[in-house]
């Protein structure tokens, strides 16, 4: 994995395992702690970019543990963009799934596989968008940064 993270953004190369998105996830969260926000923002930036990385491990790269992909985390105005790229199996369709959530008290073993994670990354990212760039995969979730999600300068 390549760190190459400045005081602006900060971007990751790496290979498609688990190990690897393990080590990007804390490499990201460390990331975003420095940047000054709230643990709440951290934590929901986490888990939606951990759903999106597990995806491109077991489904667009499934079986192809080295192929190489890159997380690039970008703050703009008050929009903070995570952008994933790989060049793995596209999205069928080349969309996103619409798959909609289980209804509560659903039996659990009755649901199909797949696409429930694209739900929790929607219902965390205030903007998901996903395209196909010839050979190559993008998706880009941004999380609104608000003063709320800022930690107080000390003082």
């Amino acid at each position: 994995m390549t760190d190459q993270s400045d005081p602006i953004g900060f971007a990751l190369a790496l290979r498609a395992n688990p190990l690897a998105v393990r080590t990007a996830l804390a490499d990201t969260r460390g990331w975003l702690a420095s940047r000054r926000l709230t643990e709440a923002f951290c934590s929901t930036v986490e888990i939606a970019v951990a759903e999106a990385l597990n995806n491109v491990v077991e489904h667009a790269y499934y079986r192809r543990r080295e192929a190489g992909f890159s997380l690039v985390a970008r703050p703009f105005g008050d929009i903070l963009y995570i952008e994933i790229r790989d060049k793995g199996h596209a999205m069928p369709d080349h969309r996103l799934p619409d798959t909609p959530p289980p209804e509560p008290g659903e039996d659990r073993a009755s649901l199909p596989e797949g696409g429930f994670g694209w739900h929790l990354i929607r219902s965390l990212a205030d903007t998901l968008t996903y395209r196909r760039e010839g050979e190559e995969n993008c998706l880009i979730l941004g999380f609104t940064i608000s003063p709320e999600t800022r930690l107080p300068r000390d003082g």
